[in-house]
């Protein structure tokens, strides 16, 4: 929802987001996180390994898209609800 700009220390241009793909993580995106303390700094460490960048370039993210990316890389480890379908005899 909010573009960001990844810049140099010289404050040059180095990439600008406007989005997103996510890759569902595997346990070598979750690995990824085992180096990292603190709870916003494991769900940033996912999100850029989900996105395929390292996490500092994800350092200016707004928190708006911060909390929706979280939630999203939180839902993929949601396992599905499954429903079942029950039949009385009568």
């Amino acid at each position: 929802q909010y573009p960001f700009e990844v810049k140099s220390k010289e404050g040059k241009v180095l990439e600008s987001f406007t989005s997103f793909e996510l890759k569902r993580p595997k346990g070598k995106h979750l690995k990824a996180t085992d180096h990292v303390t603190g709870e916003a700094a494991k769900t940033l460490a996912l999100i850029a390994a989900c996105v395929g960048v390292p996490p500092e370039m994800l350092n200016e993210l707004d928190i708006v898209d911060f909390t929706a990316l979280g939630e999203i890389v939180e839902g993929f480890t949601k396992a599905p609800r499954r429903t079942t379908e029950t039949s009385s005899a009568t």
